[in-house]
């Protein structure tokens, strides 16, 4: 018998993209459209497009260069947006002001998925529920409130505070443990396992 159900939180609960969209979306519109660039060469102002893209090719080679060790966990998302702001000509905006706005805008940016929050809610009724996600524990804590789960989970077990991630089963154990189950007691429900 089931006691805990562990919830993957990107692309499970909540769409990464769609969540990475919406907060590029959202920042342009509050706080970027109508600045001008730093110089010519190009249109006068940067488009909601062209700042997504740059900023989604500097969030993917971040990731990389965490992944391989080259780039501390604080700087993935912070730091991809500040590149992405020089890369559009606008690096005179490239401030911690204007990083921590848009730290505070993806983090409540969230997307669910269908029917997500009303699924956990119901279970956290019946199971003891937790959260096991891959990633930086100071954004994955803030994105896991802002979307409205934090008060549904007993236990959130992320892969930047535990040096372990998916699909390790070390990151799972803990999740469940933390719920005071056992193997065998969890059921996991996830997009991949990594």
């Amino acid at each position: 018998m089931y006691k805990a159900i562990l919830f993957d939180f990107d692309d499970t609960l909540v769409n990464y993209r769609k969540t990475r969209l919406n907060a590029c979306s959202k920042f342009h519109r509050l706080h970027l459209a109508g600045l001008e660039r730093d110089s010519g060469g190009r249109e006068r102002t940067v488009g909601e497009d062209e700042f997504t893209e740059a900023l989604i090719l500097e969030n993917e080679g971040a990731w990389d260069r965490f992944l391989a060790g080259s780039l501390p966990a604080e700087r993935v998302i912070g730091g991809s947006f500040l590149s992405a702001l020089d890369r559009v000509g606008l690096g005179r905006f490239a401030s911690g002001e204007y990083e921590g706005l848009f730290l505070d805008t993806f983090c409540t940016a969230g997307e669910y998925e269908p029917h997500a929050l009303e699924t956990v809610t119901a279970l956290s009724t019946r199971f003891r529920i937790g959260i096991v996600t891959n990633g930086l524990p100071g954004i994955q804590k803030r994105r896991i409130a802002g979307a409205g789960f934090a008060g549904l989970c007993g236990a959130v077990s992320i892969s930047g505070d535990l040096g372990v991630g998916k699909p390790d089963p070390a990151i799972f154990r803990h999740c469940l443990e933390r719920l005071g189950g056992e193997p065998g007691e969890g059921l996991l429900i996830c997009d991949s396992l990594a």
